[in-house]
């Protein structure tokens, strides 16, 4: 009889237990689905035990500053200065090849000076033949901070062979980014090729 009476009151006993284990877990349950609904109270929580944490350690390390911080600090990395190409001083001479085109043909570009400072007059001539006259000729020129469409005219020869010149005064640094685009036509067809200094 004795051991029939304790059963009993454990079988009684049992499912109180299972109650409140569900009990427990349906309130933790509901708490974090309402933190994860609510970010501004997630927030708030995460700062809490943030704060509750430094002031913990602190006491038992006896350590007046936080150990622990809400946003870490991020180590800044130098970057990498860029190596500055040393190019030809005056005046620099380009002999061009250019294969079978329907415009002009480009032979040959001066540029003088090749490596102007800010403030400096600099000459482009360009040589040039075809075998219908040729209408125009321009260089696009490409510094770290503009790009300019300069037009050249016709400074010796014919507009069949002959040379095209243009002079401006030099208004940009070009310490990483220099270059020329030189394009030439007639009233149809054109040609054009490129000189990448830096």
């Amino acid at each position: 009889m004795f051991v029939d009476i304790t059963m009993e009151n454990e079988n009684k006993q049992f499912p109180y237990c299972i109650v409140v284990l569900i009990t427990v877990l349906l309130i933790t349950s509901s708490a974090f689905i309402f933190l994860l609904l609510n970010p501004t109270m997630l927030a708030k929580t995460q700062n809490y035990v943030s704060q509750f944490a430094n002031q913990f350690i602190a006491k038992v390390t006896n350590s007046p500053s936080p150990i622990l911080t809400d946003t870490p600090t991020v180590p800044t990395i130098p970057l990498p200065t860029q190596k500055i190409i040393p190019i030809k001083q005056g005046e620099e001479i380009y002999s061009i090849s250019q294969g079978k085109t329907d415009g002009p043909k480009i032979t040959k570009a001066i540029i003088n000076p090749h490596d102007p400072k800010e403030g400096i007059k600099q000459t482009v001539t360009i040589f040039a033949n075809h075998t219908k006259p040729i209408s125009w000729v321009k260089v696009t020129v490409y510094s770290d901070n503009k790009t300019e469409i300069r037009d050249l005219a016709l400074s010796s020869g014919t507009s069949l062979s002959g040379t095209w010149s243009g002079s401006w005064t030099t208004n940009d640094t070009h310490l990483h980014k220099w270059g020329f685009l030189i394009e030439s036509g007639d009233t149809i067809n054109q040609s054009k090729v490129g000189i990448a200094i830096r």
